[in-house]
């Protein structure tokens, strides 16, 4: 039965959590917001809201609405809405901070060699960028270029080559566990973003 990884010291000078890594992480979270706002996400929220007040309501039986609806109707559009904007908002900022805890993980000091490669706060935001690269790209070519769909794949296989086997060394520093959590971020929204597929 496989072992899960051991979570070793860190190695060399710890990293410490300073105002530069704040102001880092406020600009990338700034930057998702906008890109947030520039797809309506905030106008639809507020117009979703009120749908799943209403529908609250309905199920709750607290008050009904003033036309017929199938209440499995009413299931399937409340859950279906939440997933399709709760997934929209963990993906984008997921995506926003991938590149900052890369950048934050590359500053001084940080480990070198195969113990940078293999820490979950290098490996995971350089994943979550190389394959949003290689989707945007595939969206760019795909009308026009037979080989696109193997951009993301390729993306993907260049990656996981340059990790060693075992691929990860876990280290108790808040940088990996921050890549941690962005991983676990991710597997979220695509799980939330299947849901809405699903349900549909």
């Amino acid at each position: 039965m496989p072992q899960s990884p051991r979570v070793e010291p860190p190695s060399g000078p710890r990293r410490v959590f300073n105002l530069g890594d704040a102001l880092i992480l406020m600009a990338a979270a700034a930057m998702g917001l906008l890109v947030l706002r520039g797809d309506d996400w905030f106008l639809r929220l507020a117009r979703r809201s009120e749908f799943w007040r209403r529908a609250a309501l309905e199920l709750t039986g607290l008050s009904a609405w003033s036309f017929t609806v199938p209440r499995e109707w009413v299931v399937e559009s409340l859950g279906r809405s939440l997933a399709e904007e709760a997934a929209h908002l963990v993906i984008v900022m997921v995506l926003a901070l991938a590149p900052a805890v890369l950048w934050m993980r590359l500053r001084r000091p940080c480990p070198r060699g195969t113990a940078l490669v293999r820490g979950p706060g290098f490996a995971i935001p350089l994943g979550l960028v190389v394959g949003a690269v290689g989707w945007f790209l595939f969206e760019w070519l795909s009308d026009s270029d037979p080989w696109a769909p193997l951009v993301p794949l390729s993306g993907v296989a260049a990656l996981w080559a340059m990790l060693p086997v075992p691929p990860w060394k876990l280290e108790a520093t808040w940088i990996d566990r921050l890549g941690r959590v962005l991983g676990m971020g991710w597997i979220a929204g695509i799980w939330l973003w299947s849901v809405k597929y699903w349900i549909a």
